[in-house]
C-alpha cells in the first residue's frame, strides 16, 4: 500500500506531551504527528499536547514493497524520551517464476511455480564480522588486510620492519618485526590475499608487553593456513612462540599436526605422513583445568585431553611463519581469552569458511552456516500470501486467461516457495505450454511461459554414464517399484540398481542396519545405529582413479561417533557431519581425482573403529569419474527434491527450486566411422582387440585356426597382449 497507520500509546504520568514519528531507515526522513503542516521539510510539530492515551497517524506516499524503521519521541517540560525502534514493510506485487516442469513421463507431468516474493522485503541484519563480534578477542591477524585498516589490500608487497602485520583486535599486538622477506600476495585464496613465507621468513611480536601468557588461562585459537613446501628440519613451524615448545598448525611439513602446547594436543604423537598443499583450518580450545579440544578442518580430533605440561600451556609472543620458519601461507588467525561454546565455535568456523570460499570444499551441507552468514543473516518481512492459478494447453495463451485451454486454480493462498500441480492423460511427443499467475490485494503477477514434451525423463542407470553403484532405500530389492516398509527389519542385502550390479550386503546379524518407514517425510531409510552397523560393497573398480559420490542422508537424534563415515574407503571417506549431532536431510558429496573403489563400506571406516556413522541413508550413487558441473548439479537436484533436502542446496543452485529432468533419448551413431583399418573417430577408445586381425595391421587375417601367442591392440594406445600362457586357440569358423 502507499499508506500506513502508525500508533503508539503514551503511558507516562505528568504533564501532557508532544509526539514525533521519526523514520530511522536509511533515508532518515522525519515525520511528526500533526494536523497541520510545519515549516520544516523534515517534520511537523504536533498540534497541541496530549495526555496519557493512544495516538495514531496515517502516512502516505510510501514505496511499495519497502521496509521502514520508526520510533516515537515524546517531549514535555521534563525532556524527551524515544521509544524502541520498530519496523513495517509496505505491500508490493508478488513475484512469480515458472522454473519448469518436472516428473515428466510419457503421459504425465508436474507443473511448478516458484513464488519467490509475496510482496515483502528481504534484508540483511547484523554486522559483518569485526573486532567486536566476539568477546575476549586478544589478537586478530587478517591476511587480506595486513595493514589492519579495515580495507582489503590489492597489490603485492613485502612486509617491513616497524609495520609488519597489524593486529586488528584493537589490542596492539602487532607482528611488527620481520626476518627475511615475508610478503603479502593478493588474490591467492578465492580472490583474497594472504601472507606468504618462503622458508626463511617470519614476522613476529617483538615487544614482551604484548605477550599472551598473562591473558590465556583459558583460550580459543583459530588458524587457516596451507603448506607450500617443507624444510627437513624437526623444528620447522608455521606458528610458534618465542619460548617453550608451543606451536599450532603444521610442523616439519606435516599438516595433521594440529597443536603442541608444551605437550601433545593433537595428534597423540607426531604425524610424519600427512604432507599436502591444501588449505586447512585448525581450531583449539584450552580450559583453565588444562583440558584441550582440537579440530582439523571439519573433524574433531581431540576431546577433553589433559595437557601434560600444564604450567607452560599458554602462548607468549607469537611468531608467524614459525620461530624456525617453514614454507607456508597464512590466511587468518585469532585467539580469544575464553573457551568458546560449541554454538559460537560453529559461528566462527562458518565465518572463516564462508569468507575464504572453503565452505563447499571443507564442510558438508549439515553445517548450520552452509547457506547463511552467521553474523549477517538474511530476513524476509511483510508480504501477503497469494492465490495461484496454473494455465496450460497445446497453445501459448500468454497473460490472457481466456486464451488458455485449461486453468488449474490451487486451493488456498500460499507463501514463498514452490507450488506444484500434477497433470495426467497427456499425449507423448506433444509440445505443451504452461504458465502461472499470483494474485494478492496489491495486484497480479505472471510467470514466464514454459514448454514441456511428455517423454521418459526419470533418472535411470543409463542417464549419466559411469554409474557404478546405485542403492535406493525406497526400492531395496531394485525392482523399480516402491517397497512397503516395516520399521526395524534388518537389512542383510541391498540391490545395486546400476549396470555394475555390485553386491552390497552384511552377513553378520549383529552388524546389520535396519529399515525405517517415514524417515525422510513419507520415504523410508536404512538406519545405521552408530555402534556396529555397516554394509560391505564389492569392488567397483580395480585401479585407482577419479570418483564422485552423492548421498541423501539425515540424522534424527545424536548417534554414532563424531566424524562418522557414511562411506569409507582406504584413502578417502564421505563424512556428512563433523559431529554426531542431529541434522536434517542433506545431500552429502565427496569427489576426487584419485581414489580406490575396492573394500568400500557403508556406515564405517575401513581401518578404524572411531568413525562409525549413526543416521539414516536414503539413496547413494557412486560414479567412476568426476562428474561435470552440470551433471553434478542434476544429481544433487534429483536427490534434494526426492528426499526433502533442497534447503541444503546453495541459493544459486540450478535446481534449488525444481528437480531436474534427464535426457534419456537413445543415441544413434554412424557406424561408417568404424572400419577395420582404424577407429580414430571413436572418442575415449583405450583398447581394441579384433580376432579377425590379430596383428592389428588393418587387414583381415587369412590364417587357419590354431594356437596364438600374441594379440595386438588396434586402438593406437599400445595395450598389446604380447605373450600367451597355455594354448589359447583361434577359431576361424
Amino acid at each position: 500500500y502507499d499508506g500506513y497507520l502508525l500508533e503508539c500509546t503514551y503511558v507516562a504520568d505528568g504533564t501532557e506531551a508532544e509526539f514525533t514519528f521519526q523514520d530511522v531507515s536509511a533515508n532518515f526522513h522525519l515525520y511528526a504527528f500533526s494536523n497541520r503542516v510545519a515549516s520544516s521539510s523534515t517534520g511537523v510539530d504536533v498540534s497541541g499536547a496530549g495526555a496519557v492515551g493512544t495516538f495514531s497517524k496515517s502516512l502516505s506516499g510510501l514505496s511499495a514493497g519497502s521496509r521502514y524503521e520508526y520510533a516515537f519521541v515524546a517531549t514535555n517540560n521534563g525532556g524527551a524520551t524515544q521509544s524502541n525502534t520498530n519496523s513495517f514493510v509496505t505491500l508490493g506485487l508478488p513475484q512469480l517464476l515458472t522454473p519448469g516442469a518436472t516428473d515428466v513421463t510419457k503421459t504425465s507431468v508436474t507443473l511448478n511455480a516458484d513464488l519467490n516474493s509475496t510482496g515483502g522485503a528481504t534484508y540483511t541484519t547484523g554486522e559483518p564480522f569485526s573486532g567486536s563480534s566476539v568477546s575476549g578477542l586478544l589478537m586478530w591477524m587478517d591476511g587480506n588486510d595486513p595493514d589492519g585498516d579495515g580495507t582489503p589490500n590489492s597489490s603485492n608487497y613485502n612486509l617491513v620492519n616497524g609495520t609488519g602485520w597489524q593486529d586488528k583486535s584493537g589490542n596492539g599486538r602487532h607482528a611488527d618485526t620481520i626476518s627475511s622477506n615475508p610478503q603479502f600476495q593478493a588474490n591467492q585464496l578465492n580472490g583474497l590475499g594472504i601472507i606468504d613465507f618462503d622458508g626463511d621468513d617470519k614476522v613476529y611480536v617483538s615487544n614482551d608487553a604484548f605477550s599472551l601468557a598473562a591473558h590465556t588461562e583459558k583460550f580459543s585459537a583459530f588458524l587457516l593456513v596451507r603448506m607450500t613446501g617443507y624444510i627437513a628440519n624437526d623444528w620447522a613451524r608455521v606458528l610458534s612462540t618465542d619460548q617453550w615448545y608451543w606451536y599450532m598448525g603444521p610442523a616439519y611439513g606435516h599438516t595433521k599436526n594440529v597443536a603442541y602446547f608444551n605437550g601433545q594436543v593433537s595428534p597423540n604423537a607426531r604425524d610424519f605422513d600427512s604432507r599436502n598443499t591444501d588449505w586447512h583450518l585448525y581450531q583449539v580450545t584450552v580450559s583453565d583445568t588444562f583440558k584441550a579440544n582440537a579440530w582439523y578442518d571439519e573433524t574433531k580430533v581431540t576431546s577433553d585431553k589433559t595437557i601434560s605440561n600444564q604450567a607452560n600451556r599458554k602462548p607468549t609472543r607469537l611468531y608467524f611463519g614459525g620461530n624456525t620458519p617453514d614454507y607456508c601461507q597464512i590466511a587468518e588467525f585469532f585467539i580469544l581469552n575464553r573457551v568458546v561454546p560449541e554454538t559460537e565455535r560453529l559461528k566462527i568456523e562458518g565465518y572463516l569458511a564462508r569468507k575464504w570460499g572453503l565452505m563447499n570444499t571443507m564442510f558438508s551441507a549439515a553445517h548450520p552456516y552452509y547457506t547463511s552468514d552467521p553474523y549477517q543473516p538474511t530476513v524476509t518481512q511483510g508480504g501477503e500470501n497469494a492465490a495461484i492459478t496454473f494455465y496450460w494447453g497445446d497453445n501459448n495463451g500468454s497473460t490472457t486467461p481466456a486464451n488458455w485451454d485449461t486453468p488449474v486454480a490451487i486451493s488456498g493462498t500460499h507463501g514463498v516457495g514452490v507450488i506444484s500441480t500434477p497433470l495426467t492423460g497427456l499425449t507423448k511427443g506433444t509440445t505443451y505450454y504452461y504458465t502461472a499467475k499470483a494474485v494478492t490485494s496489491a495486484g497480479t503477477s505472471w510467470g514466464p511461459v514454459q514448454t514441456f514434451v511428455p517423454a521418459n525423463t526419470a533418472l535411470n542407470k543409463y542417464s549419466i554414464s559411469d554409474l557404478a553403484l546405485w542403492v535406493d532405500a525406497s526400492d531395496l530389492n531394485g525392482d523399480g517399484t516402491t517397497d512397503s516398509v516395516t520399521n526395524g527389519t534388518a537389512v542383510s542385502a541391498w540391490t545395486d540398481k546400476s549396470l555394475t550390479s555390485a553386491t552390497v550386503n552384511q552377513t553378520t546379524t549383529d552388524n546389520q542396519p535396519t529399515r525405517q518407514a517415514n524417515s525422510f517425510g513419507s520415504k523410508p531409510s536404512i538406519r545405521f545405529d552408530g555402534t556396529n552397523d555397516f554394509l560391505n560393497i564389492s569392488s567397483l573398480r580395480a585401479d585407482n582413479g577419479a570418483y564422485s559420490v552423492y548421498a541423501a542422508v539425515r540424522r534424527a537424534d545424536q548417534s554414532g561417533d563424531n566424524s562418522g563415515y557414511l562411506v569409507g574407503a582406504s584413502d578417502w571417506n564421505l563424512m556428512p557431519s563433523s559431529s554426531n549431532a542431529p541434522f536434517p536431510s542433506i545431500v552429502a558429496v565427496k569427489k576426487g581425482t584419485s581414489g580406490t573403489l575396492t573394500n568400500l563400506k557403508i556406515g564405517k571406516s575401513t581401518s578404524t573403529t572411531t568413525n562409525d556413522f549413526g543416521g539414516d541413508l536414503g539413496e547413494l550413487l557412486i560414479f567412476t569419474r568426476q562428474l561435470s558441473a552440470s551433471e553434478e548439479q542434476k544429481v544433487e537436484g534429483y536427490l534434494a527434491h526426492k528426499w526433502g533436502a533442497t534447503a541444503s542446496l546453495a541459493s544459486n543452485h540450478t535446481f534449488k527450486s525444481v528437480a531436474p529432468v534427464f535426457d534419456n533419448k537413445p543415441l544413434i551413431r554412424d557406424i561408417s566411422e568404424f572400419s577395420n583399418a582404424g577407429i580414430a573417430n571413436i572418442t575415449g577408445i583405450e583398447v581394441w582387440f579384433d580376432a579377425s586381425d590379430l596383428d592389428a595391421d588393418g587387414v583381415t587375417d587369412s590364417t587357419a585356426s590354431g594356437n596364438i601367442s600374441s594379440w595386438s591392440d588396434k586402438s593406437g594406445k599400445g595395450h598389446h597382449a604380447p605373450s600367451a600362457t597355455g594354448t589359447p586357440y583361434l577359431n576361424t569358423t
